[in-house]
């Protein structure tokens, strides 16, 4: 079962930086996740909310400030951590990693993709099937997995070549399990999230065994060395 470090694995450092994914790699995470956003000038921040307010404390959407403006912001519960754009996880080698984004930063991931060379050491997190035909369009052995929003799409995804299909927690009945695996994908499960008693990537010791008992191929968390405690008891 694979471990994918949620936004990074949000541990000792903050989400999406590149000292969270160096700490996740280094204490065994098999990836890394991280969210893409799109700032003024077309360039691809690593980014997960809504707008810069939380993180930040600045009003406005990653989309409205430049990126030499979001390189400059420093995170409000960690000053000493900076901003990241995605060539820079590139440039430090950072590897392999989930990239989760959706259809309107493609053209620009696969355009950095292409100039650092990192096809293979990437997977494609993506929420639309128009997004994956494009994919394949360009890379045609690329690794996708489907970060569906809802379990009606289990189909659509799968007919159209997805590899793997990420489930939240709150969807984990038989029949939707039943359809990934018939589909021929590997499940990954987000876990926590709404409707549980945990926040996402954060689930306790008695929700982890429950997931694991499930045989999942991939479970997406923040703290990549308490999982692997706790599933250590399963061998």
């Amino acid at each position: 079962m694979k471990l994918i470090a949620h936004a990074c694995g949000p541990t000792i450092f903050p989400s999406n930086t590149i000292f969270s994914a160096r700490e996740a790699l280094k204490n065994g995470a098999d990836m890394v996740e991280l969210d893409l956003q799109l700032t003024l000038d077309k360039k691809l921040a690593v980014f997960h909310d809504k707008d810069l307010m939380k993180k930040y404390g600045l009003d406005k959407r990653c989309r409205e400030v430049t990126s030499q403006e979001f390189l400059s912001l420093r995170r409000t519960v960690d000053p000493a951590c900076p901003s990241h754009l995605l060539e820079h996880f590139f440039q430090c080698g950072i590897a392999p990693i989930l990239l989760h984004h959706s259809h309107y930063v493609v053209e620009e991931t696969l355009e950095l993709i292409e100039q650092y060379d990192y096809a293979d050491r990437v997977l494609f997190g993506i929420g639309e099937v128009r997004t994956l035909l494009r994919i394949r369009e360009k890379y045609p052995k690329a690794r996708v997995l489907g970060f569906i929003k809802n379990p009606d799409d289990i189909e659509s995804f799968v007919e159209n070549g997805v590899n793997y299909i990420r489930l939240w927690e709150r969807w984990l009945t038989r029949e939707n399990i039943r359809r990934v695996k018939d589909g021929g994908v590997e499940l990954w499960i987000m876990t926590g999230g709404p409707e549980t008693d945990f926040p996402v990537g954060k689930p306790d010791r008695d929700s982890l065994l429950r997931l694991a008992a499930l045989k999942p191929d991939g479970l997406l968390v923040n703290d990549i060395p308490f999982v692997q405690s706790v599933l250590s008891e399963l061998e």
